[in-house]
């Protein structure tokens, strides 16, 4: 009964915002771990030149398929934490419009997505990773409603169940051909499944569809949409520019290689935005009241206890998980690997300044440090992947990054001023004992696995002997 309390049911607001989380990472690892499996299987088989083309694929089309959210799905999110009695209305309305903006979306990816390659036959695999985008961006609306809403439970189902249908069909597939194409295909299957599947809990808003569409409730979403279109412009062009750069002025080889080492990280930096996720709501409803200190401080804390060993003990083992992953073929992907995990120190933190931010309605202040950033990766990449290749990229991207969080940290300290000190001594020297301990194994040849284990104990329990105030707080409320 008390756990059927803890998930299932909103109380407290600590309480609310752990079972928010805890859906949301049980969800999202899962099936990301499984979607993990599946390019790391479909690396292996594809091999550096076919997977490169894949990735590339990935690459391009978020470019166009961006403009398919236009700031709905923030606005939305928000409207409904805060507006309770009009629910329905924000619910449909904001459906209409985002159905609405990834048709247009795909239809001009279909016709101009073509020409930002020069890898001949690209035209029908962009095509299927199109209608994947497509599918992917119903049920990203589903699972913001449903975080909206505090039920997040079913945002972990259907992400498992969408993961599975794409592991099954992947494993089919590439048994059938190995072609990108048919990787391809075995994403659009677990596409599908999650987009349909997301519809259920929200069937009750959407059979009265047309009768609580408001026009009204529609221009305001697209009065303040501007910020988010620029916001998440700039964003694509940082995620993807990497790829399609280094495919004109390198190979597909050197994609392949690149994407080999930053798959892992981005299974890696899904989790701040899941628990960013999950805070946002009391973020929306504590900024309102004016008391918003504690909870972003607590955030910020537990985002950086996360970042810390998973940086720190990524790069230690770096040349080990690369080897268990990839094979030796890859080996290459070993300093990019390591490079981009740094990316980790910086992801987290900026998560939740990034919603901290939007739940002050100031958002569009954060155009100028990413439109900083996205420029000076672009530059850096031009630079820097001629003479060093993924190398280069990944360094382009690393600092491109730090600028950005920089500039958002800044605009944070003018709202709400953090103690960063103060909440990091005690990961920091955790940290350092873990990192000890990790060398001492992975020199005297122990496993990796064993070394990962014998280094989380390690860090968790210097935590615990530092009396870390937050670990205490999560045994309260989970007794």
């Amino acid at each position: 009964m008390k756990i059927s309390r803890l998930l299932f049911q909103s109380g407290t607001p600590k309480q609310t915002v752990l079972k928010n989380i805890f859906w949301l990472v049980v969800g999202q690892a899962a099936s990301r771990s499984m979607r993990a499996i599946v390019f790391i299987y479909a690396a292996r088989v594809l091999g550096t030149s076919q997977y490169g083309v894949f990735s590339l694929a990935m690459s391009i089309v978020p470019l166009f398929m961006l403009f398919a959210d236009a700031g709905v799905i923030p606005a939305l999110s928000r409207g409904i934490a805060k507006d309770v009695d009009s629910r329905a209305r924000w619910i449909a309305t904001g459906f209409s419009a985002k159905v609405a903006l990834l048709v247009l979306s795909l239809g001009a990816t279909v016709v101009f997505a073509p020409y930002l390659t020069k890898i001949p036959g690209m035209r029908l695999l962009l095509l299927i990773v199109a209608l994947v985008f497509f599918l992917d961006g119903i049920r990203d609306f589903g699972f913001w409603v449903v975080r909206a809403l505090d039920e997040t439970q079913w945002e972990a189902i259907v992400s498992v169940a969408g993961s599975t249908a794409t592991v099954i069909a992947a494993f089919l597939f590439l048994s059938i051909a190995n072609t990108p194409a048919h990787l391809a295909l075995a994403c659009l299957v677990g596409s599908a499944v999650g987009s349909f599947s997301i519809l259920v809990p929200l069937r009750g808003f959407l059979v009265g569809l047309t009768r609580n569409l408001d026009v009204s409730l529609a221009r305001l979403m697209l009065r303040t949409a501007w910020p988010y279109v620029i916001w998440a412009t700039l964003g694509s062009l940082f995620l993807y520019a990497d790829s399609i750069m280094l495919g004109f002025l390198r190979d597909a080889r050197t994609v392949g290689i690149y994407n080999a080492a930053s798959k892992p990280i981005q299974v890696f930096l899904a989790l701040p935005e899941l628990l960013a996720a999950g805070a946002f709501p009391t973020f929306a409803r504590r900024a309102a009241q004016g008391d918003f200190l504690t909870p972003l401080s607590k955030s910020f804390s537990a985002m950086m206890l996360a970042a810390l060993p998973l940086t720190f003990g990524g790069v230690v083992l770096a040349r080990s998980i690369i080897t268990m992953l990839y094979g030796s073929p890859y080996q290459e992907s070993t300093l990019v690997f390591q490079i981009l995990l740094l990316l980790i120190l910086l992801q987290f933190p900026a998560s939740i300044i990034g919603y901290a931010i939007l739940a002050h309605d100031r958002h569009f202040e954060m155009i100028r440090p990413i439109a900083v950033g996205t420029g000076a990766n672009l530059v850096l990449n031009w630079l820097l992947i001629p003479p060093y290749g993924a190398v280069g990229s990944a360094v382009a991207i690393l600092l491109a990054r730090a600028m950005i969080v920089g500039g958002v940290f800044t605009l944070l300290r003018k709202i709400q001023p953090v103690p960063v000190l103060g909440l990091l001594w005690r990961g920091l020297f955790a940290t350092l004992v873990m990192v000890i301990g990790v060398g001492i194994t992975a020199h005297a040849g122990v496993t990796l696995w064993v070394s990962v284990v014998l280094g989380a104990v390690s860090y968790l329990l210097a935590l615990r002997l530092l009396r870390e105030p937050l670990l205490r707080e999560v045994g309260e409320v989970l007794r």
